[in-house]
């Protein structure tokens, strides 16, 4: 259960190889319920560590993903500060898969927001 997997991971700390493989495991076992991945994402990234040589590898992003979407889920604004942490960091920033996930959420937030999710697309276009 989601214990097991939550532990599993902390005790991974540091190793990204075997966090990146217990996440791609659990997921579709544990379910798409926006807590479950995002409690999940969300130790994963802690285990993970915050070493920005990190911050284009794909696997990191990709959890990054996980977590600002399925934070979205659970609160539209929320998801949307992780987006914009992510932004600040630089973590995916060289990745076009994050602006354009970035700029569907501000979409889906306030569909009068286009002009800022567009904004978001230029941003990774630069």
């Amino acid at each position: 259960g989601l214990p097991q997997v939550l532990e599993q991971l902390s005790t991974a700390s540091g190793n990204q190889t075997q966090i990146w493989s217990i996440v791609e495991q659990t997921l579709p076992i544990l379910g798409t319920s926006s807590v479950v991945v995002s409690s999940v994402c969300r130790t994963a990234l802690l285990a993970w560590g915050e070493d920005k040589r990190f911050f284009t590898d794909d696997r990191y992003v990709k959890l990054w993903l996980r977590y600002a979407r399925s934070t979205f889920s659970q609160d539209c604004m929320e998801g949307l500060h992780v987006f914009q942490h992510m932004h600040d960091q630089g973590i995916g920033t060289l990745s076009g898969m994050f602006y354009c996930r970035w700029a569907e959420a501000v979409v889906q937030a306030d569909t009068e927001q286009t002009t800022q999710a567009l904004e978001v697309v230029n941003r990774g276009i630069a």
